[in-house]
């Protein structure tokens, strides 16, 4: 679990990097860039929910 966080740490990081980036440069470049990173993230946090949720039905059974 500890993985998770760590990863999850960086995610925020490089999202609020990029923002922040946009945010001085005013390059929508790193709005689209933070916008991947979120993209891409939320996928990852699905797929082990859904691992999860597997585990403990197939466990149950």
């Amino acid at each position: 679990m500890i993985f998770v966080r760590v990863i999850g740490l960086a995610v925020a990081i490089a999202i609020g990097v990029a923002v922040l980036l946009w945010l001085t440069t005013g390059e929508r470049k790193w709005l689209r860039i933070a916008w991947q990173i979120f993209k891409v993230a939320l996928f990852a946090v699905l797929l082990i929910l859904v691992l999860f949720a597997a585990e403990q039905i197939l466990s149950q059974a």
